[in-house]
């Protein structure tokens, strides 16, 4: 693993990307239970901790590979958009009845 940060660390600075090490964790993902122990990795000078989920491009990943937090958290964003649209649908601001182009 300290091999494959040194080849990402060498190739990130070729293209002038740096790791930040404020925002920088990492999380297991297994199957079994005996990987609980919540520590931080330290490779070089930086120190990485673990978590037991994140959010990546707006995605909720998570060790088990548990989708149902994910599906939770969309439903909740919908159901606040979808109240949000009908209290403006219902002051009749936005038109019912599509437009066409021609």
């Amino acid at each position: 693993m300290k091999e494959t940060f040194h080849l990402l660390e060498e190739a990130s600075k070729e293209v002038g990307l740096v790791v930040n090490d404020g925002k920088t964790k990492y999380t297991v993902a297994a199957n079994t239970q005996n990987c609980t122990k919540t520590h931080s990795i330290e490779m070089e000078r930086y120190n990485s901790e673990r978590v037991d989920s994140f959010t990546y491009l707006g995605s909720l990943v998570n060790g088990d590979n548990s989708v149902s937090e994910e599906i939770t958290n969309q439903l909740t964003a919908d159901q606040r958009s979808h109240i949000g649209l009908k209290s403006k649908l219902k002051l009749q601001l936005l038109s019912r009845k599509p437009k066409l182009l021609i």
